[in-house]
């Protein structure tokens, strides 16, 4: 007879220990030690960490151990976060491609909010957005091959936007340095690395995140939630860096007006 239950979690995994007939309870067997014992699971920090463990209190003080399955949830908590800084670069996107429009009309762009999206993308989308992706793509290319393949070698096309973005940084570094390039060479290196960032952004909304969804266990997310940097996005998060601030506020002026223009 059950006395009470301790749960963590309502959902149970299979392979929780019950004494056979006549067994004496209160130890568990030693196979089940090994493989279900409080012990055993602290062995194993990686599975440890990723599924809770519950404890039933059953009979005379034997106590029945299981892994909760990871939370489908992990999966959609962790898509959405990719989604929202896909939304973000975006924003970065348009920004300088208006201040690209600027140099292009002879004027003088905001190369302080210039030099802020390219540092953004080098300490941030680089650093952590692309890893996460790129571990996502490992798995989806262990469990389904033939969608991977569709989509090509996502680890080498971020490897192609960080170079893109290198040379962005020399032209604009050029310019500002007064040495001799041409206008239009500059447009043209910048205007390269939008369209692709952005080709690039739908591809993976459209194609890879619902293909990875798809094919990924729940195990495979928990894994990968597991790898999750602590660290803030400097620009849009509540944990902003003091030298993005001149860049936010240009962000939000440019969407007033356009919001305004709407109107």
């Amino acid at each position: 007879m059950m006395h009470g239950i301790l749960p963590v979690f309502p959902r149970i995994c299979r392979g929780s220990y019950a004494p056979r007939p006549g067994e004496p309870t209160g130890k568990p067997r030693r196979s089940d030690r090994l493989g279900r014992h409080p012990a055993a699971l602290r062995a194993n920090h990686r599975a440890y960490s990723a599924c809770a463990l519950i404890q039933r209190k059953v009979g005379d003080g034997l106590f029945v151990y299981g892994l909760i399955q990871p939370p489908a949830w992990i999966s959609a908590m962790i898509i959405d976060i990719l989604s929202r800084e896909h939304r973000n670069i975006e924003r970065l996107l348009n920004v300088l491609e208006h201040e690209l429009d600027i140099f292009d009309h002879a004027g003088r762009p905001d190369y302080e909010v210039i030099g802020s999206i390219i540092a953004y993308f080098e300490v941030y989308t680089e650093l952590y957005h692309h890893r996460q992706e790129d571990l996502i793509f490992a798995k989806l290319r262990h469990r389904d091959p033939a969608a991977a393949a569709k989509m090509g070698d996502l680890a080498r096309e971020h490897q192609k936007g960080s170079d893109r973005l290198h040379r962005v940084a020399h032209a604009v570094a050029n310019v500002r340095a007064g040495g001799e390039i041409l206008r239009e060479n500059v447009d043209a290196v910048i205007r390269d690395f939008l369209a692709h960032e952005r080709r690039h952004i739908m591809m993976e909304d459209r194609d890879f995140f619902p293909a990875a969804v798809k094919a990924l266990t729940p195990q495979d997310w928990a894994d990968i939630e597991s790898t999750l940097s602590p660290h803030k996005d400097p620009l849009f998060s509540d944990a902003t860096e003091a030298r993005f601030d001149v860049l936010r506020a240009h962000i939000m002026d440019l969407e007033k007006e356009a919001e305004a223009e709407r109107h």
